[in-house]
């Protein structure tokens, strides 16, 4: 296998592993539903899901009752399929399934220093119209509502087995893809549409008393964790939330940036703790002055 091909073969396997999690996902399913359908009044347009894979952290029927459209994006198509079948709905005409959809934008050639440097001052020049038009990876946005569902992790991960932990720009690689993910968030949205990241922030791997962790406590255990710098590389929830003041690309974009109180993701194998982050674009495009 191909160092370009090789995430994507771990990310099927893991897909495959994971196709009997439907039960075992319910509390996590619950809170990503939560943030997808909070004061939404129905019919409410098109909403892009990112990194749906075998849709166990969605109940598509519910999504269907609030909106006209549910789009399903994943590199994985038959993850897709499975998923849609699993919840009864594979002919419906309102889920659009989209598979074999690279959803990094740019694959792997983001490792290349060169490529990210050219990439990175690209994405900080450019209007966020200029930006959509070279990734819009061919999906018929822009989206009302749009979210990364635990897809963040699984695309630096992509760089880490790329580059090697060793690799002396592997930190920089990280960041670089995690921002161009964070910038599409808000291409693919529509003018005063909302989008969601969700995005597990560490495991049990490292963390073993997480999962015994109450609920009531679990953002307190967080913060902890984050000053010990116990927790995934890229995905600090405060450094996110801050990306969004100020990036220069997207920080005249959005508004009513918060995150959503943590909970617990039970994997199977391990437990995550999870974070969501929601965001609205502006009606109104302000001026980026550089």
């Amino acid at each position: 296998m191909s160092t370009v091909d090789q995430p994507f073969g771990i990310q099927r396997q893991r897909n495959l592993e994971s196709r009997d999690g439907w039960e075992r996902y319910a509390v996590h399913r619950r809170h990503v539903m939560e943030l997808l359908v909070e004061d939404l009044v129905p019919p409410a347009g098109r909403l892009c899901v990112l990194g749906a894979g075998n849709c166990n952290d969605l109940d598509l029927a519910q999504l269907l009752e609030h909106y006209e459209q549910v789009h399903l994006v994943d590199r994985d198509r038959a993850a897709l399929e499975f998923g849609t079948r699993q919840q009864q709905l594979a002919t419906h005409s309102r889920i659009v399934l989209h598979g074999g959809v690279d959803v990094t934008g740019d694959g792997m050639e983001l490792t290349s220093p060169s490529s990210r440097a050219r990439t990175t001052a690209n994405s900080t020049n450019s209007t966020p119209n200029e930006t959509h038009d070279r990734h819009d990876w061919a999906l018929p946005g822009p989206f009302e509502v749009v979210v990364s569902t635990c897809l963040l992790t699984q695309l630096l991960d992509a760089v880490r087995l790329s580059l090697g932990e060793q690799h002396t720009d592997l930190t920089e690689s990280v960041l670089s893809v995690r921002d161009q993910h964070l910038r599409r968030l808000v291409s693919l949205t529509a003018a005063g549409g909302r989008f969601v990241l969700v995005t597990d922030i560490v495991s049990s791997a490292t963390f073993p008393d997480l999962a015994h962790v109450p609920n009531e406590n679990l953002a307190a255990a967080l913060i902890r964790l984050i000053a010990a710098q116990n927790f995934f590389t890229g995905v600090n929830p405060f450094a996110l939330l801050q990306f969004y003041h100020m990036d220069p690309a997207t920080s005249g974009l959005v508004s009513d940036v918060r995150l959503a109180r943590p909970w617990l993701w039970d994997f199977g194998p391990r437990v995550y703790a999870v974070c969501g982050l929601c965001a609205r674009k502006k009606d109104t495009v302000e001026t980026i002055r550089s």
